[in-house]
């Protein structure tokens, strides 16, 4: 099981911070929430402890009187809650206190653990096919997975105008098309997608300024019936705090579930203004 972890760990920390898997491989934790002042230590590099910064076995947390943050363990299974001032060490096994004010716990669930080693969980690989011409699709976007079955499609464009919508399953079979005025549209309760199926969809207009058309086109997947519940049995219950709804998005931003990461980044921003990685992730 400890390998397995690791494996969490390393794939999440590189899918979150952009690295390659050889730079992440000694990653064995992640910070899921900061208020206040904190460093993270690295050898003699003293770094300002944020959202989402990995941390490593041999590095320290430093935390001001009054500041607070919470680090997940994949190894411990744990997540450390710190508060202010103090001073602690990441291992290989846990996080300890070297000076300072103790540390709290709260056990984290195995069960998120093997949800993001489950396999098959991204989406189908997709060719890139778009026409973009002052036009955006804002989602879901080009090769995501979305959750659910009744995803919003959202675009943009230079020009007020009217749009033709057009929806596909990736065998090309129609499901809708129409015209609308709108820049957003989402399926009727009566007619959802279906799980585990692919589409396409896009949107296209006649530009009044050159009479020229445009057209924008992006692919994605409903996940599937399984995985639908099993991550829905994963999300925070209300009034949960912010460490376990920033663990909830980032599983389903491991997952390439973009737009719905994102709805959930745009909550925790509105929540915590003090959080700048959650706003970057919100937009």
């Amino acid at each position: 099981m400890m390998s397995l972890i690791r494996v969490f760990v390393l794939a999440a920390a590189c899918v979150l911070a952009g690295l390659p898997v050889h730079a992440a491989e000694e990653v064995v934790g992640m910070v899921l929430d900061v208020q206040g002042n904190g460093e993270l230590v690295r050898n003699t590099q003293h770094s300002k402890l944020q959202l989402l910064n990995y941390v490593k076995p041999g590095e320290q947390l430093r935390l001001d009187a009054g500041a607070k943050a919470s680090v997940s363990h994949y190894g411990a299974k744990l997540i450390y809650q710190l508060s202010g001032p103090v001073l602690a060490e990441v291992d290989s096994g846990a996080i300890r206190v070297l000076s300072g004010t103790p540390l709290a716990t709260k056990s984290l669930a195995e069960k998120v653990v093997l949800a993001a080693l489950s396999p098959n969980t991204g989406p189908a690989a997709f060719k890139m096919r778009a026409i973009m011409l002052d036009l955006t699709l804002l989602g879901p976007k080009n090769g995501t997975l979305v959750l659910g079955t009744r995803p919003q499609f959202r675009w943009e464009a230079n020009e007020a105008t009217a749009y033709t919508f057009t929806l596909e399953r990736a065998d090309g079979a129609v499901v809708t098309q129409f015209k609308t005025d709108a820049s957003a549209w989402e399926p009727p309760p009566a007619a959802p997608l279906a799980y585990g199926q692919s589409y396409r969809w896009s949107v296209a207009y006649t530009s009044a300024v050159d009479g020229e058309a445009r057209q924008a086109m992006a692919q994605f997947q409903v996940a599937s019936e399984a995985e639908h519940a099993s991550l829905e049995a994963l999300r925070p219950g209300a009034g949960a705090p912010i460490d376990e709804w920033v663990l909830y998005a980032s599983l389903l931003q491991n997952r390439q579930m973009l737009d719905d990461a994102r709805a959930i980044w745009q909550d925790i921003a509105a929540r915590r203004p003090d959080l700048s990685k959650a706003g970057s992730l919100a937009r």
